[in-house]
């Protein structure tokens, strides 16, 4: 029985120590940065990192939370990121942990020939609730507003949502969302890009989107008197700044570690921050 024990303990011994130096040595990671990252210069991070480490990061189709959320969960991804936080059901049941990797803002676009420099948070709450259906209301020219928006992640703390529809609770200091309060004729569209080439096309459109997402073609408009700039993003005085964030199965270890290590390093952070699209973290 004694000789049994030891044989079993050796073969331990051997299959961690097998198991440790397979898991040392992978050389080979798996993300879905999210269209902001990927927009904004991930791919030259990327780059770099390997380079660095000659660890290869594999990206096989960009999304957005909802594929991170699969990709992560199934073992498919190593890492992915995502426009909103985790939810409290990924970060407890599904053992996601969650953290900040880059800022991003939310800029309101209208179209070049739109005279409007300048709304309020007010203003711009009122159109999308349905308060304020005139240009002329807001400066403008007499013509109707045709609000656009990409309604997303319904079921998470979405800061565009956040923004035109949530209350603050005094008591929690939470910002509740009720979709309900979006005016029936506001449009959805799927994906951001195409809000873009729909502002774009209708001199009457207004849409929220992603810094990393405006096309040259559209005039971004000041919120309260701010202008997003790379100076007002970082420093958080222009209204709409949101994180965009990475989630592992588990806390990473190895070269999932030293990825998420290098990309939220100075270096990695200075890649990001070149096309003036992606913001670094404070």
């Amino acid at each position: 029985m004694r000789l049994r024990n030891i044989v079993i303990a050796i073969i331990c011994f051997f299959m961690v120590g097998i198991y440790s130096m397979a898991s040392s040595s992978v050389r080979e990671i798996v993300i879905n940065p999210g269209k902001q990252l990927s927009l904004g210069g991930i791919n030259n991070v990327v780059a770099a990192f390997t380079k660095k480490t000659g660890i290869k990061v594999t990206i096989p189709k960009v999304g957005g939370c909802g594929l991170s959320v699969k990709g992560v969960k199934q073992g498919d991804l190593n890492v992915g990121v995502m426009c909103c936080p985790a939810t409290k059901d990924e970060t407890g049941k599904l053992g996601f942990v969650d953290s900040a990797v880059a800022r991003d803002a939310i800029e309101f676009v209208i179209p070049k020939s739109n005279p409007v420099k300048n709304l309020s948070t007010r203003q711009i709450r009122n159109i999308y609730q349905g308060k304020i259906r005139n240009w002329k209301e807001v400066g403008g020219i007499d013509m109707p507003i045709h609000p656009y928006a990409h309604i997303m992640c319904g079921n998470r703390e979405e800061v565009t949502r956040q923004y035109l529809t949530g209350e603050r609770n005094p008591k929690t200091g939470t910002i509740t969302i009720d979709n309900k309060k979006f005016a029936p004729w506001v449009s959805n569209i799927k994906d951001e890009v195409n809000v873009c080439r729909t502002v774009a096309a209708d001199p009457n459109g207004i849409a929220p989107v992603s810094r990393s997402m405006v096309e040259d073609n559209l005039k971004v408009i000041s919120v309260d008197g701010v202008m997003p700039t790379k100076n007002t993003i970082a420093n958080e005085t222009y209204p709409i700044v949101r994180y965009l964030h990475i989630v592992t199965k588990g806390y990473p270890t190895g070269a999932t570690l030293q990825f998420i290590n290098y990309v939220k390093s100075p270096e990695g952070q200075a890649i990001l921050a070149r096309r003036g699209k992606i913001i670094p973290l404070p």
